[in-house]
């Protein structure tokens, strides 16, 4: 069984290191001030991880959005809203919003990081292939979509809102992303079915 204790000084450090990337950048987050802001002791905080970029490593992962919203719905228009609609849910937390920039940054900055990201990046993209294929086998996309190219429609411009000041209402920007998903002749099959947006 997990030792609480444990979990909770994991998560204090973790919560102080996202907030010093969040202000000052990787250089920011050290060892030294990970201990500051968040009250852990240095000898607890080098039990929890062997190096500063370890530490690095898991305030990616600590900050990654959960995959729950990924699950497969009946029918292709509701799986593929309930993946906008959960993005975008994520998206709008303030802590989320604060942090997507600084965690770009960070990507760029710590090639152990990137490559943590890109294996994230992998496993939400086989996600979307599937919701993908039941498209197709529904008869409303056409053959051979690109899971990347799709990915760029539909997630770039929620990650783009996100990062916008004063752009508040991401269901919306979903809804709009979906409804032109759905009628885009880059992705729709030759002959659609009959079909209307939610």
């Amino acid at each position: 069984m997990t030792d609480p204790r444990k979990t909770r000084s994991r998560t204090k450090i973790l919560d102080a290191a996202t907030g010093l990337l969040i202000t000052g950048g990787a250089q920011a987050v050290t060892i030294d001030a990970v201990c500051d802001h968040s009250g852990v002791a240095k000898s607890t905080i080098y039990r929890h991880f062997s190096s500063h970029v370890e530490m690095l490593v898991e305030v990616l992962r600590h900050n990654l959005p959960s995959m729950d919203y990924l699950a497969l719905q009946p029918t292709f228009e509701a799986s593929l809203r309930r993946l906008a609609h959960g993005l975008a849910e994520m998206l709008g937390r303030p802590e989320q919003r604060r942090a997507v920039p600084a965690l770009f940054a960070l990507r760029n900055s710590e090639p152990h990081v990137d490559q943590l990201a890109q294996a994230d990046h992998q496993q939400r993209i086989r996600m979307l292939g599937k919701v993908i294929d039941q498209g197709m086998d529904e008869g409303i996309l056409s053959a051979g979509i690109d899971p990347e190219a799709a990915a760029n429609f539909l997630v770039g411009p929620l990650v783009f809102a996100c990062m916008t000041p004063g752009h508040t209402d991401l269901k919306q920007t979903a809804d709009q992303v979906i409804d032109l998903f759905l009628t885009s002749s880059a992705f729709l099959a030759a002959s659609p079915p009959n079909h209307h947006p939610l």
